[in-house]
């Protein structure tokens, strides 16, 4: 077993840490209304006047557009196992992850409130438990068994509101979105000289450490089966049918009873979700491109009367394809480009509806010395019930190996998002309740999910 430390040290400046549009203005007072005596202001100016007097109003609102730098540090650590020959080829890996422990921390100069640590660890199994089912054709049978713990914390664009008595507070922190992901895998299959078969359990948890957020909270259990198949008409190429069941269920959140106090309700729907693809994978026109495509259906089943208001349900065709070109063997340069249509949990509807496109071109500039590569991408996410974004990305960087140990990085990213259907929510609250100043404010919240944002990155990295 091999020890492998990895450390980056990287300095990054970004001009819109929490992903706000110049203009934007999400928090807008409607009207005051006074009842002694009765008078009702609703020309902009002076309710505008009226905003920048009150706290509660200069404290909700959105921080607008900060920059800030970061200093990131990631510790890298695995433990690794050489492969023999009958995993490699199951694989694809010349070495296994026993265990990798992820370690990173990111330290704001301005905005201490945002510094934070994000821990990962990552396991993988398969060669211990192959060794106790090895049977005489244990070169065609294999397992493999993986588990997955994650605590992040990554900084939100948006504020949590609550409503007071008095007015308008910001609940606790929610700059820092802290979670924990758990994922773990138990996977078995038979490969034989044209054919295979392989099926897969997979357990996911998603828990979040603030009370606020928790109706996206949810356990995720999905069955899978894969049969796969070489024609001899279709040389070098792989026909494959994959079929999956999922269990989606969300979590009990405590919200407010009709008679004061709180209840114990559920927000978002629990799902049953079957998704069924055919495809064909191999080397496609040469050897030096490899395609790998499916297409199929997917029937998003929402289950239970969640608080959300949402009942709709996905019945749609989904799919996948990746294209990989190498035009040398001895060279790292390729160009690479995916598209997935799918959809996966929302923390405020049923469902996300995602086209996610990616364009990626790596260069070995100078051989074993200079690395640069340029990368476009476009995300669209429609939710079963909200607002829609669309996500445009463009980013180059290159890496300079100043030695077998060392290198040198330089990254620039482009960042740009546009939002229709945006959530629309009108409230309002009283002041000095049956007294005689009493007065009720109205307002408008929009979610407004524009923003463009600049990232610059300089690192080193040390690995061995």
């Amino acid at each position: 077993v091999r020890l492998r430390p990895h450390l980056r040290e990287n300095v990054i400046w970004t001009d819109n840490v929490f992903l706000n549009d110049s203009n934007e203005r999400n928090l807008t007072l409607l009207s005051v209304t006074r009842t002694s005596p009765f008078s009702v202001i609703s020309d902009r100016p002076t309710l505008r006047k009226i905003e920048e007097s009150r706290s509660d109003f200069q404290d909700a609102k959105n921080r607008g557009r900060e920059d800030d730098f970061i200093f990131q540090t990631a510790l890298d650590v695995s433990f690794e196992m050489p492969l023999n020959d009958e995993y490699s080829k199951a694989f694809k890996l010349d070495s296994l992850k026993l265990l990798e422990v992820n370690a990173k921390h990111q330290e704001y100069i301005d905005l201490d409130e945002l510094n934070n640590t994000s821990i990962e660890l990552n396991a993988d199994l398969f060669a211990f438990v192959s060794q106790f089912l090895e049977f005489e054709r244990a070169n065609q049978f294999w397992v493999r068994t993986r588990a997955h713990y994650n605590k992040i914390k990554d900084p939100l664009d948006a504020n949590v509101r609550a409503i007071s008595e008095s007015g308008i507070v910001v609940a606790d922190s929610f700059d820092d979105f802290e979670r924990d992901e758990q994922r773990y895998n138990l996977d078995a299959g038979w490969k034989g000289n044209k054919s295979d078969v392989s099926a897969g359990y997979e357990v996911y948890r998603l828990r979040l450490d603030d009370n606020a957020l928790e109706q996206a909270e949810h356990d995720e259990r999905t069955i899978s089966l894969e049969v796969g198949h070489e024609p001899k008409q279709l040389p070098e190429k792989r026909v494959f049918l994959r079929a999956e069941y999922s269990k989606l269920e969300f979590q009990d959140v405590k919200v407010g009873a009709a008679g004061g106090g709180t209840t114990k309700a559920r927000v978002l729907n629990d799902a049953d979700i079957i998704d069924v693809r055919v495809g064909i994978e191999g080397p496609t026109f040469s050897r030096r491109i490899r395609a790998r495509v499916d297409v199929g259906y997917q029937n998003w089943d929402a289950r239970g009367n969640g608080l959300s208001g949402d009942s709709n349900d996905f019945k749609s065709p989904v799919g996948s394809f990746q294209v990989v070109y190498k035009p040398w063997e001895d060279r790292k340069t390729q160009i690479q480009m995916t598209y997935d249509r799918t959809t996966d949990y929302s923390a405020i509807s049923n469902y996300n509806a995602v086209h996610d496109v990616t364009l990626q071109y790596l260069n070995e500039v100078i051989p074993k010395k200079l690395d640069m590569d340029i990368t476009l991408g476009f995300n669209r996410t429609d939710p079963s019930d909200g607002p829609s974004r669309k996500l445009y990305e463009a980013g180059a960087g290159v890496v300079y190996h100043l030695y077998k140990q060392v290198d040198l990085t330089f990254r620039y990213l482009i960042r740009a998002q546009s939002s229709s259907d945006e959530i629309v929510l009108n409230s309002a609250f009283v002041t000095d309740e049956g007294g005689p100043n009493e007065t009720l404010f109205q307002y408008e919240q929009v979610s407004d999910g524009d923003f463009l944002q600049n990232i610059i990155e300089l690192g080193i990295e040390l690995h061995f």
